[in-house]
């Protein structure tokens, strides 16, 4: 575990999000400390960040990993700025980082974080998150819907009318959630 130094009210933090880990760096002091993205993790993760005081935390939004950390560092006051990950490739790029690792991309978060003009972001309703992950979902199930569509079609019979009772659920789906298509 890497020492705190002396809290500063110019600490920024950029995290690194993943399934299982998230992986953070602060600045000033290049605190690197990796925490388990379970709740018990990111309330450990917010404590540790309120002792350096870190006023701003950089995320890339990553579907519903993200999700949890965004509303338990927002509840406790942390400002979050969601930095769109071909955005933060290219600055990245730009100040000559070619490399890319967990740790490297919460160093360019924290540095993403310390700029001026860069939006911070309030969690979505869960009413929005909800329907962005049925939307989601809906979409998946369409491609995949799709796919068998014209897999049946460059098949034989047999593989068709395997497939037909499939296909036949699928579209009683879409139907009866209006989703025809």
């Amino acid at each position: 575990m890497t020492p705190a130094p002396p809290p500063s009210a110019d600490s920024v933090a950029g995290i690194d999000v993943g399934k299982y880990g998230l992986d953070v760096f602060v600045d000033p002091g290049k605190l690197e400390r990796r925490f388990a993205n379970t709740p018990d993790g990111r309330r450990t993760l917010r404590d540790w960040l309120r002792e350096l005081r870190a006023r701003r935390v950089a995320v890339e939004p990553t579907g519903r990993y993200h999700r949890a950390l965004h509303q338990c560092l927002c509840d406790d006051g942390v400002k979050v700025v969601l930095a769109n990950p071909q955005r933060m490739r290219n600055f990245a790029r730009s100040l000559g980082e070619q490399a890319k690792s967990d740790r490297i991309d919460a160093a360019m978060l924290a540095r993403y974080a310390r700029l001026d003009g860069i939006e911070c972001a309030a969690p979505k309703p869960e009413a929005q998150r909800a329907l962005a992950d049925l939307l989601a979902l809906r979409r998946k199930l369409v491609e995949q819907r799709d796919a068998l569509r014209k897999h049946a079609a460059e098949t034989g019979d047999a593989a068709a009318s395997l497939l037909a009772p499939l296909l036949e659920a699928f579209d009683a789906l879409c139907r009866a959630h209006c989703y025809v298509r």
